[in-house]
């Protein structure tokens, strides 16, 4: 894919910390799209430590297309449609 300037992306996170969790513990991610809007892509994910199956951590990235100038701008039609393909 081939995008403009246009496409530079701005995110946000948000986490809650549901188990402790130590420098060793190896983590399974997992994300899924909860939504993506004309300018907005909203990934969910929760990471599982591998030793218990208890969760780690779990929240949300919403990433913003913003312009060179820092204003949200209409993702490119073909990032959105790839998401929203590859999220199904």
């Amino acid at each position: 894919m081939t995008f403009n300037e246009n496409t530079v992306s701005h995110s946000h996170a948000s986490k809650l910390t549901a188990a402790t969790r130590r420098p060793a513990d190896f983590l399974e991610i997992t994300m899924r799209i909860r939504e993506v809007t004309e300018k907005t892509i909203t990934w969910d994910f929760q990471a599982i430590r591998q030793n218990d199956g208890k969760l780690a951590a779990e929240g949300f990235i919403k990433c913003i297309a913003v312009n060179s100038e820092w204003k949200a701008v209409n993702l490119p039609p073909e990032l959105a449609k790839t998401v929203q393909e590859k999220g199904r």
